[in-house]
């Protein structure tokens, strides 16, 4: 990954210094009768779960929610319910109980009818099931929700052959609808049954989300955008595990390495990475583009390196009581022996200069379609926006979830009392 941070007056020459230490080795004794404890940063918990957001809705429109404690919730579960029975009975056809058991677990609601989707995965695992020439799509779906689901199945040989004639039709620029569902159910989850139970949730969301947007690029562009995703999730991965790595192992990184990696682990590039394929509808996306922005050029990076100074302004303090691994403040202050405002200085003149990157990147010479470009730019503005003050994220303050809630939920020409 080519990352470069320019130099400025606000970084001397150690920040350019490359560790030569090879990489700590985390290993782990099976002698201990329990695992080690897990830290804990202690955050609050969410102000935005369901029940809060059904109480704020009741308050900003003065009247009951329809789907609140006394509306529709219960009809419409009970409907749901009444079409899952009716499908595990047999009524329905091996397909469309596929796609209703696929509807539903992508709606969110799966958790609702564990039962009904359970008996209609076991019927259909019953049931000899050959796929025709054009029906290569419900075979690539059952096979992804009955591996999701634990079931031992594997492809028949005629559905291979089905799925080699779909992709010599992807080569040829010929896809249809179902055979793009096709190749993308056979991104399957299996790496998550290597995963912790605790991990595995997270890691299905991370799945569903991705691959939501991949299907969405394939039928809009006819390309691929699965390699690009699933690099920028295990970039941000590996981020993590360098950051876990030094604070385990007790070493302090150069300001350089320290910015070089947490640009990526703010979670900037992911999200950038996830929005260049939806934003570009001006020009054909092809594997170069997309190349282009997977190799992190320096709009995204800049926008990133924003992203993480801002986070580290708000959260240096919390971090260094918790006694996390430093944040660049601290990296500033260790590598010049400077006083905590001194350092906090020297990183926002490194922030004034990295918007100037962004503002060159962006519009005087923008290589990018304007749509992209722009979400780079308000990626930027919105990391002051939520950091401003403090934690927008970790430890939002009544100023943030007011902005949120005028944003998001309040009716726009609400009438205040």
């Amino acid at each position: 990954m080519a990352w470069q941070l320019q130099p400025t007056a606000a970084t001397t020459s150690t920040c350019f210094r490359t560790s030569s230490s090879p990489a700590a080795t985390v290993r782990c004794s099976s002698s201990s009768p329990t695992p080690p404890a897990r830290r804990s940063a202690n955050y609050a918990p969410s102000s935005w779960d369901y029940d809060s957001l059904i109480m704020l809705s009741l308050n900003n429109r003065g009247h009951v929610n329809q789907v609140g404690p006394d509306g529709n919730f219960d009809k419409l579960k009970a409907g749901v319910g009444e079409r899952l029975a009716a499908a595990s009975g047999g009524v329905a056809d091996q397909a469309a109980m596929l796609r209703l058991v696929d509807t539903v677990q992508r709606l969110g609601v799966a958790y609702h009818f564990e039962e009904e989707i359970a008996t209609i995965l076991s019927s259909i695992h019953r049931k000899p099931h050959r796929c025709s020439g054009d029906d290569v799509g419900s075979e690539a779906l059952r096979f992804r929700l009955l591996r999701e689901s634990g079931f031992p199945v594997a492809f028949h040989k005629e559905s291979l052959e089905n799925l080699r004639h779909v992709s010599k039709s992807y080569q040829t620029s010929t896809l249809v609808n179902d055979d793009v569902k096709a190749l993308l159910s056979l991104w399957e989850e299996s790496p998550s049954e290597r995963l912790p139970e605790y991990m595995q949730a997270l890691y299905s969301v991370m799945y569903n989300t991705s691959g939501e947007v991949a299907e969405s690029i394939m039928k809009q562009h006819g390309c691929d955008t699965r390699s690009l995703l699933r690099k920028a999730w295990h970039d941000m991965a590996k981020s993590f595990l360098v950051e876990a790595k030094w604070h385990h192992g007790n070493h302090r990184p150069t300001l350089h390495e320290y910015l070089k990696n947490g640009s990526v682990s703010s979670s900037a590039p992911l999200l950038l990475q996830h929005a260049f394929p939806l934003l570009s509808m001006e020009e054909k996306l092809t594997s170069k583009s997309l190349g282009k922005v997977g190799s992190y050029p320096r709009l995204v990076q800049s926008a990133s390196l924003i992203f993480r100074l801002c986070n580290d302004s708000a959260t240096h303090s919390d971090e260094l009581e918790r006694g996390d691994a430093p944040s660049s403040i601290a990296i500033h202050m260790s590598e010049n022996r400077s006083r905590e405002k001194e350092s906090r200085k020297a990183m926002e003149d490194l922030t004034m200069d990295t918007w100037k990157s962004i503002n060159e990147d962006a519009f005087k010479h923008c290589k990018f379609p304007r749509p992209f470009a722009k979400a780079c730019v308000n990626l930027a503005r919105i990391s002051h926006c939520v950091y401003l003050g403090g934690d927008g994220f970790g430890a939002p303050d009544g100023q943030k979830k007011r902005q949120i809630r005028e944003l998001f939920l309040e009716p726009f020409m609400s009438v205040k009392p």
